[in-house]
């Protein structure tokens, strides 16, 4: 028996409704004319490009934290074997 037994099936399922809004006759001509549509497309392209740099950028930022971080020795052996009862216990209880 799982340990979230207790915690799932309890409420009904929610669903989500998604729904489009369209222009239609003026307003899709109005927008058209100011050149949204295509304000919204470079937007969309800007953000994918963009979006590579930040996560890259994140990335790096992370490796540097990471490899710059000093864990005494005594610590270490603390999280060793703390790492190793969890995995034990979580294991187990899997039974």
């Amino acid at each position: 028996m799982s340990n979230y037994s207790n915690f799932t099936k309890l409420y009904p399922l929610s669903k989500t409704l998604r729904f489009e809004l369209l222009p239609i006759d003026k307003t899709y001509e109005y927008l058209e004319s100011k050149g949204v549509f295509d304000k919204d497309e470079k937007i969309a392209q800007n953000y994918k490009e963009a979006k590579k740099w930040f996560d890259k950028l994140h990335a790096e930022f992370i490796d540097t934290s990471l490899n710059s971080l000093e864990i005494p020795k005594d610590l270490l052996s603390e999280y060793e074997r703390v790492y190793i009862r969890y995995k034990e216990n979580r294991n187990s209880n899997n039974r």
